[in-house]
């Protein structure tokens, strides 16, 4: 109904950070940037016909205790999105609600909190993929290169950012 939503999925061992036990996903959908003019940096190669439909916001990767550990960014290919610029996404991060989405109920709170608690984090990681982006500009097929897939990574402490909110 809000037009947000998230996947969780883990890796095999030998491919995830060390004492990553697997991600979160976070989208919104496309069609909420659609009337804003804002134009995407990239999109699915078919264009509109194609992909998913979707704006990766975030992925927070949870450690083996379960707690979040690293805030990251994915090149476009990872998860067939709609890759636009840091500050429109900056900008409908207040709008990131999950009380209507399927799944846990639980998991969607913690994920809309998570994204509230952590925002300053999530704005750096996503400014960062866009300086990552300017600086690989001349890449030919940068938003589809496999070599690239992860753009920017920010380590997080819950304990630390909880210490320093009160």
């Amino acid at each position: 109904r809000h037009g947000c939503r998230w996947f969780y999925h883990t890796h095999p061992p030998g491919e995830r950070e060390a004492g990553e036990h697997g991600h979160f996903h976070l989208f919104f959908d496309k069609k909420r940037f659609a009337r804003s003019g804002t134009r995407p940096l990239a999109g699915p190669p078919g264009g509109a016909s194609s992909g998913a439909d979707v704006v990766h916001l975030i992925a927070i990767a949870i450690d083996l205790q379960g707690l979040p550990m690293r805030l990251f960014t994915v090149n476009r290919w990872v998860t067939d999105e709609w890759l636009y610029p840091a500050d429109a996404i900056v900008q409908r991060l207040i709008r990131f609600d999950l009380t209507a989405a399927t799944g846990d109920p639980l998991v969607n709170r913690w994920l809309q909190a998570a994204v509230r608690f952590f925002r300053p984090e999530i704005e750096t990681a996503l400014h960062a993929r866009d300086r990552a982006i300017a600086e690989q500009a001349a890449k030919p097929g940068l938003f589809e290169a496999r070599d690239v897939e992860v753009m920017s990574a920010i380590e997080i402490d819950i304990n630390q950012a909880a210490a320093e909110a009160s």
